[in-house]
């Protein structure tokens, strides 16, 4: 997971969970959380790797536990600002991909895949908009997910499936299902949408 800056304000969140905000002049560390232990969620195999998502006052998490699938941590304090908890669905913990935001009719939307689904829910309140269990059986969603005008693309990583998928979502981003699937899987390295074409790398074995 990468670093994020923010109004003379680092940002990073560790395999364990661990969010830490630190003074980007001197390093000193100014609050601490553990996003997992805070919403009842495991450690994923490999560890927490999203890039934190900062919007406005706001610190964007998916922490993919009971208490909360995705949540959204003040960024000043690392209060609790909203948690949005979608129905659980069996060994569920955060995936290795990147919240994103973006406008869809008219909505500021955070989109989000955790190991076993991608969801949306409002940016200002996390209310939950809809849910899209996808084929994350073995492994999980690894990468940011892309949108492709009126769709969205989600890459899987999923050893015996390996699919990616096109969903269709609403105009007002209250559901969404799937368009089509493709034989394949992207380990590592997003999607690339440019002029109307989608640019994927595909990992054999």
């Amino acid at each position: 997971a990468a670093c994020c800056y923010s109004e003379g304000k680092i940002y990073h969140v560790n395999g364990p969970g661990r969010l830490v905000c630190l003074d980007a002049k001197d390093g000193k560390e100014l609050w601490t959380v553990n996003i997992l232990e805070r919403f009842g969620a495991k450690v994923p195999t490999f560890g927490i790797s999203e890039c934190l998502l900062i919007d406005g006052d706001n610190i964007i998490v998916t922490p993919g536990g009971k208490k909360a699938t995705l949540a959204a941590l003040n960024k000043k304090t690392g209060a609790t600002v909203w948690s949005c908890s979608a129905p659980p669905e069996k060994s569920e913990t955060a995936g290795y991909s990147s919240p994103i935001l973006v406008n869809w009719g008219g909505k500021r939307v955070v989109i989000a895949s955790t190991s076993y689904r991608t969801l949306a829910v409002e940016a200002d309140s996390g209310k939950l908009l809809w849910t899209e269990t996808l084929t994350y059986t073995e492994v999980a969603c690894s990468t940011i997910p892309v949108l492709c005008g009126e769709l969205l693309f989600i890459s899987n990583t999923s050893f015996k499936e390996q699919l990616s998928s096109m969903l269709k979502v609403s105009p007002e981003c209250d559901k969404a299902s799937k368009k089509w699937s493709l034989p394949v899987r992207t380990t590592c390295g997003s999607s690339l949408y440019v002029d109307g074409n989608l640019y994927i790398a595909n990992v054999k074995g």
